[in-house]
């Protein structure tokens, strides 16, 4: 699953504000499909910089994940 988000869900304090992650898990997984990797670029409203640092990073883990696929 590759997705971005305005905010930073990663830190102990802001995982309980991640609904996407859980909520995706449970419907793949209702349907068979338990074996998913995220990619996820965030946060995207901290301006331009930031923006592309982290577009870069999630690419690379996706490259990553790719050819382990």
């Amino acid at each position: 699953v590759i997705n971005s988000r305005g905010r930073e869900y990663r830190s102990p304090d802001m995982q309980s504000f991640d609904f996407l992650e859980p909520y995706l898990r449970m419907i793949f997984g209702f349907v068979g499909i338990t074996d998913i990797q995220f990619v996820t670029a965030e946060p995207m409203d901290m301006g331009m910089e930031m923006q592309d640092q982290r577009i870069r990073e999630a690419r690379e883990t996706a490259r990553e994940l790719a050819v382990r696929f």
